[in-house]
């Protein structure tokens, strides 16, 4: 019966490691680039694709599904979905600034889970409706949120 036997080579890998792993060589054609340039575009690329894995969130700005067929309707439904990532990430900017650090994911979850409701009872003749606005035990994120993104907080 045949038998494989083998062996690994500790000091090709140390040298391996040394000098081939963890290195990544990066091409471009911007030659009036520096290289700190050229660098810190690479690292930007990750922000792009977190944006694209975002659209793709099964439930907060998500592209599809898309009910839309002729040109002008997708084109709006893109602009949309953009305006949503751009709103969201300035909202995720503000709170962050504020020392809230979270993502997008996590943002929009804190806050659909705010539930206000308002109550109009009819005034007596002539007179205003009264309001009366209810809103449901928020937790001290939920209020974090409130607070840095100035929102009304006088019935909580």
């Amino acid at each position: 019966m045949p038998t494989i036997s083998w062996q690994v080579d500790q000091q090709a890998i140390a040298g391996l490691a040394q000098h081939r792993f963890g290195k990544t060589i990066l091409f471009t054609d911007r030659d009036a680039w520096t290289d700190e340039q050229i660098v810190l575009a690479y690292r930007a690329q990750s922000k792009i694709e977190d944006v694209f894995k975002l659209m793709k969130h099964p439930q907060f700005l998500r592209w599809q599904p898309q009910w839309c067929w002729t040109d002008a309707k997708v084109r709006v439904h893109a602009f949309c979905c953009v305006l949503a990532v751009t709103l969201s990430s300035l909202m995720q900017r503000q709170l962050a600034r504020g020392g809230l650090h979270l993502n997008i994911p996590r943002i929009l979850e804190e806050l659909c889970g705010i539930h206000e409701t308002t109550l109009l009872y009819p005034g007596a003749t002539g007179r205003r409706p009264i309001v009366h606005h209810l809103v449901a035990q928020i937790t001290p994120t939920q209020e974090s949120i409130i607070r840095l993104l100035g929102l009304s907080t006088d019935n909580l």
